[in-house]
């Protein structure tokens, strides 16, 4: 799912998270390395994922990105997939 926006990305993110438990490795929220953890909602953040630190926001590997059924993305980050 590929939205214009950080904010259309995460509501998608909020609505499916109520058919699909956090715990089960099906939605990914891909997010952008410089978003502050402190603008995501709280719903969102159990399907991000994060860096060693757990301060930032990482990328997932190609192999990981493949194993999720929904892939939730703006359509900036998207674009970052192909170089990636």
């Amino acid at each position: 799912v590929c939205t214009p926006s950080n904010t259309a990305a995460d509501e998608i993110v909020k609505r499916l998270s109520l058919l699909i438990p956090s715990t089960a490795a099906v939605m990914v929220r891909l997010m952008s390395y410089q978003r502050s953890k402190a603008e995501v909602p709280a719903e969102v953040l159990p399907y991000c994922e994060l860096d060693d630190t757990g301060d930032r926001f990482a990328v997932p590997s190609m192999q990981r990105i493949r194993g999720f059924k929904i892939i939730v993305s703006t359509c900036s980050m998207a674009s970052k997939l192909f170089y990636y």
